[in-house]
C-alpha cells in the first residue's frame, strides 16, 4: 500500500488566474502608480510571514531587511528600487 504525500495547504497558492493576478497585484500597489516598492512591499513581506504561521510552516524570525534585499537582488531586473509588473514574469 502506497503512502499519499501530503502537500503543504498553501501549495495551491501557486497557480493563479491573470485576474487574480492582477487583484493581487493591485492589493499590494496601494498608491497605483504601477510599481511594489517601499512600504508596499515591505506590506507583502507581512502578510507573506502571516500567512506561512498560519498554515503551519515553521520557520525562523523574518528579518525584513535581509529578505528584501533577496528579493529585490532576484527580482528587480532594471535595479530601480521597485518591482514592476513586467519583472514579474
Amino acid at each position: 500500500m502506497a503512502l499519499k504525500q501530503q502537500q503543504p495547504p498553501y501549495l495551491h497558492l501557486a497557480e493563479l488566474t491573470a485576474s487574480q493576478f492582477l487583484e493581487i497585484w493591485k492589493h499590494y500597489d496601494a498608491d497605483g502608480n504601477g510599481y511594489i516598492e517601499g512600504k508596499e512591499l515591505e506590506n507583502f513581506f507581512r502578510e507573506l510571514e502571516a500567512a506561512r504561521k498560519g498554515a503551519g510552516v515553521e520557520g525562523a524570525t523574518v528579518n525584513f531587511g535581509e529578505k528584501l534585499k533577496e528579493f529585490m537582488k532576484k527580482y528587480d531586473k532594471n535595479s530601480d528600487g521597485r518591482i514592476e509588473m513586467a519583472e514579474t514574469w
